[in-house]
């Protein structure tokens, strides 16, 4: 029997690009598998990445901030592609939606905050944590399984990997597919202060939805130590090449992480700031706090790069700290629980389910 997967899932100018590319990382992971993928889309935005992937996918021509309104919708097309699995993937989500679905099919919710307890088959909250002992705990008693933890932090294959070879004098900067603050345009405007950064290559990653790109693009033409790279597959490769980096929060840190590259990261989204914080206190990267807060200015992530740079002890401390977090198996574990709960009948036919923590 083909297992089929269904991803509910935006990107645009308001939605973080890094829900569409975790979802892509476990759909690659399950049609590795063997298992069938579809994605669902409010607007035909970013659907080249999913094209380039290979994977099918449905425009539904509905609202992403009005979800409610596409419920039938939705339920119409889960029954008429015989989805096994469905994943939703979208802060615009609620009780009432995700309910209404996992009527008709197996809903798992990809939830970043764990706050409120849902009546679906599936709770997919990964975090820092090892074991994520109060998802477990909000959702004890209840029939939905919960994948939470360090255990299934969806990582893409391009970062298993870490090169041995000694890095180069570069600085990996990264805000994800937007930058609404600017935050790029200003690090690189403020290099050229601080001598020791002379040397550096800087190596941009600019997201499709970056509404800066044009003023970015002025600078690297003014600056040779400037590189901007759009549109790319080989992420990991520069995260490698690089001495240390500069990054929004997001799983973007995880991927950090898994290349073993230093990190100064900061937040500019409420779904980033405690996650920011967190690896700050755990001294996982350095940590310079929510780019929207009174007071915050580019200053404190130049000094904290200069910070990283003159110190090379300090970089191999975040080092061994990042080697304890992820093994790279996350998206494995995902995709392994969706199949094996399909080839049991009870599960896929009764939705009788119990948590797997």
């Amino acid at each position: 029997m083909t297992v089929r997967i269904g991803f509910r899932v935006d990107a645009n100018e308001h939605v973080a690009t890094g829900h569409l590319m975790r979802c892509m990382t476990i759909a690659n992971e399950c049609k590795a598998m063997g298992m069938e993928c579809r994605f669902y889309l409010a607007e035909d935005k970013m659907t080249e990445k999913l094209r380039e992937n290979a994977f099918p996918y449905t425009v539904l021509g509905t609202s992403w901030e009005q979800l409610h309104s596409e419920i039938h919708q939705m339920q119409e097309q889960v029954r008429k592609d015989d989805l096994h699995w469905l994943i939703v993937d979208t802060y615009q989500a609620d009780a009432k939606y995700l309910e209404e679905l996992n009527d008709v099919c197996n809903v798992m919710y990809i939830d970043d905050f764990a706050e409120t307890v849902y009546s679906i088959a599936a709770i997919l909250h990964y975090s820092y944590l090892k074991n994520d002992t109060e998802t477990e705990q909000l959702y004890q008693g209840k029939n939905t399984s919960v994948l939470a933890g360090a255990d299934y932090i969806p990582i893409r294959k391009e970062f298993w990997d870490v090169d041995k070879k000694q890095r180069s004098q570069a600085v990996l900067v990264t805000t994800g597919g937007t930058d609404p603050l600017g935050i790029t345009q200003i690090i690189l405007k403020m290099k050229n202060r601080y001598p020791i950064l002379k040397d550096y290559t800087f190596h941009v990653l600019v997201g499709k939805m970056n509404q800066f790109t044009d003023e970015l693009e002025s600078l690297e033409h003014m600056d040779d130590s400037i590189i901007l790279h759009k549109n790319i597959n080989n992420v990991g490769d520069y995260m490698r090449l690089c001495q240390c980096a500069i990054s929004a929060g997001g799983t973007t840190l995880y991927e950090l992480c898994a290349c073993q590259t230093p990190t100064i990261c900061f937040s500019f989204a409420d779904n980033q700031r405690e996650f920011v914080d967190c690896m700050g206190k755990e001294g996982i990267m350095l940590s310079v706090g929510d780019a929207r807060d009174d007071g915050w200015s580019g200053t404190r992530i130049m000094n904290a790069l200069v910070k990283m740079i003159e110190q090379p002890e300090l970089r191999n401390t975040y080092i061994e700290k990042m080697k304890g977090l992820v093994d790279r198996k996350g998206t494995i574990r995902i995709a392994e629980f969706l199949m094996e709960s399909i080839s049991n009948s009870k599960f896929s036919i009764d939705n009788h389910f119990s948590n797997i923590v």
